[in-house]
């Protein structure tokens, strides 16, 4: 699920957020990019304490998911779009090893 800032409350944000975290969704937030306008790629959520774990969680198991998939392994869904058993967690752990790999080669 994609949150984007002018389309969206606070409140709102917490209810997605709580219940995507039910079933087990991620949750990224955006902008909105079907506008020329130029806004900031980093949204007031994204930068809340309340919301900002859940959304880094989301953007690393989309990191997760992809680097996973690139090497042949399954993913948070499948190439028809179905949930994958055990994917959630696969991808997350996946895109947090990932980004401190990155981080680290960053570094120095």
């Amino acid at each position: 699920l994609e949150l984007i800032p002018a389309r969206n409350t606070d409140d709102r944000v917490a209810a997605v957020i709580d219940e995507a975290r039910r079933r087990g969704w991620p949750v990224f937030d955006g902008t909105e990019h079907n506008t020329p306008s130029m806004d900031p790629l980093l949204t007031k959520w994204g930068m809340d304490e309340r919301f900002r774990p859940y959304l880094r969680d989301g953007a690393l198991l989309l990191l997760g998911h992809q680097a996973r998939v690139a090497r042949g392994e399954g993913g948070y869904v499948d190439r028809a779009g179905r949930l994958v058993a055990g994917g959630y967690r696969a991808c997350l752990d996946e895109g947090r090893r990932v980004h401190a790999t990155t981080a680290a080669k960053a570094a120095g």
